[in-house]
C-alpha cells in the first residue's frame, strides 16, 4: 500500500524512486500494489510504475466507477489518482470497482474506496 506525497516535489520524486527501487529488486515475485497514488494517469509516475504493473481497472472482467477523488464533497468526474496495480503476469482480476459512499450523506473521505477481486495465477 502506498501514499505518496502530491505537494513537496522532492518528496513526490523520491517516493516515486523507492517505489520503482522496490519495484525492480523484486521483480521476480507476485506484486498488487495499491493505494493512493496521488497523480493521474498522464503523469511520469503512473507511466513509470505501469512499466512493472499493469493497472486493474483496465484488465477487469467487470469494472465500474472511474473518478476517486472528490475534493470533500464534489466528485471530480475524471479524476482518478488511487490505484490497485498488479504484476500481469501474477493475477488475473474478476471485479474492480470505485465505489463512492456517502453516509447520511456525507462523504467519510476525500476519496473513493477502490476494491479489486483478483485470483492468484499458481
Amino acid at each position: 500500500n502506498i501514499h505518496l506525497n502530491q505537494i513537496i516535489a522532492e518528496a513526490k520524486v523520491k517516493g516515486r524512486g523507492v517505489v520503482l527501487q522496490l519495484l525492480e529488486q523484486y521483480s521476480d515475485i507476485p506484486c498488487l500494489l495499491a493505494g493512493d497514488y496521488n497523480v493521474q494517469m498522464d503523469s511520469p509516475t503512473y507511466r513509470l510504475v505501469s512499466r512493472y504493473l499493469e493497472d486493474g481497472l483496465y484488465t477487469a472482467e467487470n469494472a465500474s466507477g472511474f473518478g476517486t477523488y472528490f475534493a470533500w464533497g464534489k466528485l471530480e468526474e475524471g479524476r482518478r489518482i488511487d490505484y490497485i496495480m498488479m504484476s500481469p503476469e501474477d493475477f488475473t482480476v474478476r471485479q474492480y470497482h470505485v465505489i463512492p459512499v456517502l453516509h447520511e450523506g456525507i462523504y467519510a473521505s476525500d476519496h473513493c474506496p477502490v476494491v479489486m477481486e483478483a485470483t492468484f495465477r499458481k
